[in-house]
Formats: C-alpha cells, sequence, structure tokens
C-alpha cells in the first residue's frame, strides 16, 4: 500500500467521514490506549481487499491480501489518533453492514450496491453508505 499523507487521507476519505458524523454513524472509537489494528479490524480490511480484488477495474488484483493488510496494519499503527479514528469508523461500519463474513464477489456485490446514490437523491442512509464506500476504497487504494 502507498504510503499516504495525512492530507491525502483526509483530502480523500474527509468526505465520507463528514456524512458518516453528520448522520450519527460513527461507531464509538476504540479506546485511546490502542495503537493496533484489532483483529476484528484487520479481517474487515482483508475482506475489503479481497472483494475489490475481484474488480479487475480497482487495479488490486497485484496484491495480496495478507501483504495488503500487514502493510495497511503498520500504516495505522503509526497514524496520530485521529487517523486511526477516521480508519476505525470506516471499518467498523463496513463490519456493521456485514463486509467481514462475505465472499469476495458477493462483497464487491454489496460495495458496488452500497454506492448507489438513489438516483441523485439518496436518502441519509444511502448517503452514509456511500461515503462509506467511497472512504474504504481510498483507505485500500483503489480508485473512486
Amino acid at each position: 500500500m502507498d504510503a499516504l499523507s495525512r492530507r491525502q487521507l483526509l483530502k480523500q476519505g474527509g468526505a465520507g467521514a463528514a456524512a458518516l458524523a453528520l448522520a450519527g454513524a460513527v461507531p464509538a472509537a476504540a479506546p485511546a490506549a490502542a495503537v493496533g489494528l484489532t483483529r476484528r479490524r484487520r479481517a474487515v480490511y482483508r475482506s475489503l481487499v479481497t472483494a475489490l480484488q475481484a474488480d479487475p477495474a480497482t487495479g488490486l488484483r497485484h496484491r495480496g491480501a495478507g501483504a495488503a493488510t500487514r502493510e495497511f496494519a503498520a500504516w495505522y499503527a503509526s497514524q496520530e489518533p485521529s487517523i486511526r479514528g477516521h480508519a476505525d469508523a470506516i471499518l467498523d461500519r463496513l463490519d456493521a453492514l456485514g463486509l467481514a463474513d462475505a465472499t469476495p464477489r458477493r462483497g464487491l456485490r454489496a460495495l458496488r450496491g452500497w454506492s448507489e446514490a438513489g438516483d441523485g437523491s439518496p436518502s441519509p442512509q444511502q448517503a452514509v453508505r456511500c461515503a462509506t464506500v467511497a472512504a474504504a476504497r481510498a483507505l485500500a487504494g483503489a480508485p473512486a
């Protein structure tokens, strides 16, 4: 995974975080002392990568899901608490939507479905899901 600066992450995922916060969908953050990625969030991230790998357009097929997850975990551990909190909110929302338990193809279908914006007039729930997917794609290094 390419290293993202704080500015790049906020630029790519800021809209998603804002939508999540405005919709009240941001889950409770992990304790401040926790610096490493939790086992569950690792599983969600790995599911995200494997789902995105099922789509050749993402350009992620060359990356092993395990290696990508390890790289992400190392990047995550080196980030400030606010950046980790942003990543946590995205991964927790994907977990709540059921991505962690999906097969790669089912996960990709779910991500695509969650990306739909309701014919230009999304409901608040659709807007949150769409913003979550956009921010998750940025975390995984996939194009929007």
